[in-house]
């Protein structure tokens, strides 16, 4: 696996933790050292900037609007401690669809609508 593969495979591991208002740093910092410690030597010590880079890579592939991945990088905990020129990156790179997914409209809803049926046929 390559450095993005890691990252992206940390954010969507954590997903969740990364985006809640229940932010916590040190739990974050644990959570990068176990995470990141077997894939040192392929990786190194990403950045909290390089895991946000990450973040709303994913969260545009998803199909998060441009407008409102500006609002979640003002708003959630995680891009705080980036610094506020890192976070007008984002924004730009967002606005720019740097990130965005090369799918249409109507096969990333079909997508996000077989989400929780293949979860369903994994449980079975």
């Amino acid at each position: 696996m390559n450095r993005e593969e890691i990252l992206r495979r940390f954010v969507k591991d954590n997903l969740l933790f990364l985006t809640s208002q229940d932010f916590d740093k040190v739990r974050f910092k644990t959570l990068v050292r176990e995470f990141f410690t077997p894939h040192r030597r392929q990786v190194g010590n990403p950045s909290q900037k390089d895991i946000c880079e990450a973040l709303v890579a994913a969260l545009m592939r998803g199909g998060t609007t441009p407008l409102d991945a500006e609002k979640h990088i003002r708003s959630l905990p995680v891009f705080r401690d980036i610094g506020i020129v890192n976070q007008d990156s984002l924004i730009a790179s967002a606005k720019a669809n740097k990130f965005a997914s090369h799918l249409d409209t109507a096969t990333l809803a079909a997508l996000t609508f077989m989400k929780p049926l293949n979860r369903a046929r994994r449980r079975n």
